[in-house]
Formats: structure tokens, sequence, C-alpha cells
């Protein structure tokens, strides 16, 4: 069991493809399990027996063993260790971390060896394409990328239809599947969901670890200091657009609403603490009371999520100060340190007194749903407004 070439895939007549994948998917989790368990270290053949015993004592693979016969025993643990031999006989130390740590077995870590010059080019031009809103140039890199990587298990979509390209051009759009799903398979949802969502995704982020961790000569330097997320995201949501993918990411459910609610919100974030604030800005706070906005059908899961988006800024505090201007309207109508209110109006921010009587207009853009604690008083010389908030950044 130690030459390598016994664990090939012998198919006998009459056995079906899908044999020789459920024996491929099955070593690959073997693989994975001895990496896990003998990490990258240095074993020579005669210590790994051994160290898989020491390592497995009080196991659910030990105890469940002792139920077997002495023979299922002896042939069991044969076996792991004759597989362990053969992954490390074949490959280094860093190529065993890398391969550990990016989820894959020997044969795709020996995949990624090969093609990793390849497709992390593929990836790093789809993210700095996605950054820079080119969205053809995008599409050409993932599906590139999706090309290749879908010829090696675990990241063969299953199913996958003749026409997976016209679905993942149209998906990564962020247009409606209905023109890819109206056709004669009936499979196009399955291969999204388990082929682009799940696998694509993964290889994409098994291509990331096993180049920063050095599994190959990749050619690149200083590659965990690249922005890796929105090739990722835009797989996994369905849209090239970095805001509305955050969007998603962040619990909002329709991908057409989450496109649209950025593009009539103006929304160009990449980050949660972005979404926050245009979240509570006042243009979608303004919007979010259109009964029919995003979409009328996602209305009320919009309103759902504006709230567990505004519960969940109550994390991180900080104090701030400004000196704000303002005009009076009307001579005399404030005294130097008067306590004063600030309210957003209709695109303004009204200026008023404590028993609400209407002072003037201040130069500021304030949430219409604003938390923490705001205080303002006219300054020395009455020319402005002193203004200190306490809250959620």
């Amino acid at each position: 069991m130690s030459n390598g070439a016994n664990w090939e895939f012998d198919r006998v007549k009459g056995e079906k493809k899908a044999e020789e994948n459920k024996w491929i998917d099955r070593l690959s989790t073997l693989d994975t399990s001895v990496l896990g368990l003998l990490d990258e270290a240095e074993i020579s053949d005669d210590e790994i027996e051994d160290r898989l015993d020491e390592v497995l004592e009080s196991s659910l693979w030990a105890r469940t063993l002792r139920k077997r016969t002495k023979r299922a025993q002896a042939a069991l643990k044969i076996g792991l260790a004759g597989r362990a031999r053969v992954v490390f006989s074949t490959t280094t130390a860093a190529q065993r971390k890398a391969y550990f740590l990016a989820g894959v077995g020997l044969s795709t870590g020996r995949f990624l060896d090969a093609n990793s010059e390849r497709l992390l080019t593929l990836l790093i031009n789809a993210n700095a394409s996605i950054i820079a809103g080119a969205d053809a140039e995008a599409i050409g890199a993932v599906a590139g990328f999706a090309e290749s990587v879908f010829t090696v298990r675990p990241f063969v979509p299953n199913p996958l239809p003749e026409n997976w390209r016209d679905v993942l051009v149209t998906w990564l759009r962020g247009d409606a599947l209905g023109a890819a799903v109206n056709t004669d398979n009936p499979n196009v949802l399955r291969f999204v969901e388990d082929g682009l969502k799940y696998r694509l995704a993964w290889a994409m982020e098994a291509v990331r670890v096993h180049g920063m961790v050095g599994g190959s000569d990749n050619g690149y330097e200083e590659l965990d200091e690249l922005d890796w997320r929105f090739a990722v995201a835009s797989v996994e949501t369905g849209t090239l657009s970095v805001a509305a993918a955050v969007l998603m990411k962040a619990g909002f459910g329709s991908r057409h609403a989450a496109v649209k609610a950025v593009a009539d919100g103006n929304g160009y974030f990449e980050d949660l603490r972005g979404l926050v604030r245009w979240v509570t800005s006042n243009r979608v706070m303004e919007l979010g009371q259109y009964p029919a906005w995003p979409t009328p059908e996602t209305h009320e899961l919009w309103t759902a999520f504006v709230g567990d988006v505004g519960q969940g800024q109550a994390g991180s505090w900080r104090n701030s100060e400004a000196r704000v201007g303002v005009e009076w309207f009307g001579a005399g109508v404030a005294r130097a340190g008067l306590p004063v209110r600030l309210s957003p109006a209709d695109g303004s921010c009204k200026v008023s007194s404590a028993s609400f009587d209407t002072l003037g207009e201040a130069d500021i853009s304030l949430p219409a749903s604003l938390q923490g604690v705001l205080r303002t008083t006219v300054s020395d010389d009455g020319a402005a407004l002193e203004v200190s908030y306490i809250g959620p950044e």
C-alpha cells in the first residue's frame, strides 16, 4: 500500500464514472486528515505509523477500530500509514502546509502547484477589474479561472450544464437568470448554488491560500498585502457591484433589490462601516420611506434589514467635536453658549431652541436615525455652532 500507483482508481467493466469520483473525493478527505494529523513537519517512513498511533490515541477512530476484527484493524492501519507515506514522500513541508490550509488533498494540491502562477494572475486581474469597474475584463478573468478549476475535483460542479459560461456571465452581471434557466437544462439553479457560490468560491480561496503560504514558486511577492475580497464576493452574491455584494454579505437577501438600492442611493462603499454610514444617510433613509422601495416585493425585507443594521452599530463609540457654520433667520436670535437643537429637515439641518422655536439652518448633514448623544451650543462669537457627538462613528 506504500506504492503510490496502488492508490489509482482502476475502473472495472460496468463501473460508472460516479464511483471513480467517490474514490477521488474520499481519497482527498483521507489526505486532508493525514495532513491535519501529522502537520507539515518532516517525518521519516519509520516514524509515521508510531506518530499516527500517538495522535489518534483515545480518538473516535481508535474507539471505532477496536470494534472491528483484528484483520480489519490491521488492514485499516496499514492503509492509513501507507497513504501518509505517499503524501510525505512526494511533498515538501511547505507544500503540505499549503494543501492543508487550502483544504485539498494530494492530487488537487499538485494541480495547484502546477497552475498556481496562472490562476493567481487571473484572480488578481479579476479583483483589480472589479475595483476599476471594468466588468468585461472581470468576467473574462473569472471565466478563465473557472474553466481551469472546473476540470479538477473537488471543484468540478455537479451538475455542469453545457451553457455554464452563459450562466456565469448572467450571474456576475446581476441579471435575472430566467433566460438561462428557461432552457432544456433544469440544473442551472443547482449549478449556481453548487458550482458558483460553493465550488468556484472555494477554488478561489484555495488558490489564494496556496499562493500566500508558498506551496509553489508563484512568482508573486507580498501576496498578503493584496485585497482579494471582491472576486469571491461577486461569485457568491451574483453581482460585480462591490457595494451590492457588501450589502448582501451583510444579510440583505435580494440580489436584484440590492443592486437597485445601491444604484438609487449612490452607494459607494467596500466594507461594513461604509455600509452603515450609507444605510443611515439622509438619502437612503428618505428612499426607505417609499413603500415600493427598493422594490414592492422587498420593502419589508429592507425595513427589517435596516433595523438590524441600526442595532449592530452600538458596538464601537467615539467622541467627536466640530465647529459648524450656521445661518441665523434673524438678528439677535441666539446668544453665546446657548444650547440649541439640530434636526434633519428636507435635505437641510434645522437649528431650534429648547422650546422648538426655529432659529436658523446649520451647515451640517445628519442622518435621520442618528444614534448616540449630540450636544450643540452657540459659539462664543455667535457666528457658528460648537457640536459634540458621542456615539457610533
